[in-house]
């Protein structure tokens, strides 16, 4: 009886030994299945920017046209600033005047040669403390007149800097590299706080793809890819893991990747569908 029962357990351990064995090879051929098939992606811009005026007016000019390629820091768009440009002459020459300043400085060392004279006739008695007081009364004036223009002066650049930055808000730039997706103003067109033109980034160029929850943890960020693109047919480019979507949707059973690839000369065309396999 014992020795039957023995035989059943070893049986049984068996049975199930067997059945983890089979289990483990399945899932790891599943992985290297889903990890050796080639992916559908999509190639998308890297970013896309609405680039929009920090205030309201008249455009003035316009030099963004769609599909034109721009560098970051060139002007798109500006309004009229014909207000703005002559409250900042105003302000330039106001800053550049130094009259009022330079005549305070000079009555200050006026006054404190006197000042230096005036003790060395009290000291051979031949001025008053009297005359002494009245220099040092005159000199302390003097010196608060100096700083008051002084400070009028930083008062003034501090404007000056506030106008240019006021005018600013009336010029667009661009914030990256790209290509002009499309402009929404015209010259003389008055506008209110809304976007003016669209920019596309493409060099890089972006991949992205829906993974299967099979090989999630089994890619890293910074691995690469091999990457057939749908335009330029069949060409391969080899692109690069930046985004790892940190969970798994679980009503498809999928998470999302985003590589990214070189792309200087324009060669790869955003929006076209592509394959890719993961390198190991």
């Amino acid at each position: 009886m014992a020795k039957a029962v023995l035989a059943g357990r070893k049986r049984r351990r068996l049975a199930v030994t067997r059945a983890v064995v089979t289990a483990t090879f399945l899932v790891s051929a599943f992985i290297s299945t889903a990890r050796a098939d080639a992916l559908d992606c999509i190639t998308v811009p890297k970013r896309v920017v609405d680039v929009a005026f920090g205030a309201s007016g008249v455009v003035a000019a316009v030099a963004a046209e769609r599909g034109s390629r721009v560098r970051a820091g060139q002007e798109l768009a500006r309004l009229d600033t014909s207000v703005e440009d002559a409250a900042i002459a105003i302000a330039t020459a106001r800053l550049s005047e130094s009259a009022a300043l330079e005549s305070a400085r000079s009555q200050l060392a006026i006054l404190e040669r006197q000042q230096e004279r005036t003790k060395g006739l009290i000291a051979r008695q031949a001025a008053t403390s009297v005359r002494a007081e009245e220099i040092e009364l005159a000199r302390a004036t003097a010196m608060r007149a100096l700083r008051e223009q002084e400070e009028l002066k930083k008062v003034q650049e501090l404007d000056l800097n506030r106008l240019r930055a006021m005018r600013q808000l009336r010029v667009i730039t661009s914030p990256i590299d790209g290509v002009v997706v499309d402009r929404f103003i015209q010259p003389a067109e008055y506008i209110d706080n809304r976007r003016a033109v669209m920019i596309a980034e493409l060099d890089p160029i972006a991949v992205d793809v829906i993974a299967p929850a099979a090989i999630f943890g089994m890619i890293r960020v910074g691995q690469t890819a091999s990457i057939t693109l749908g335009m330029p047919r069949d060409a391969v480019i080899t692109g690069n893991i930046e985004i790892i979507d940190a969970f798994v949707d679980g009503a498809s059973g999928t998470f999302r990747v985003r590589l990214s690839a070189p792309n200087p000369d324009a060669r790869v065309i955003a929006g076209f569908p592509c394959r890719l396999v993961f390198n190991r």
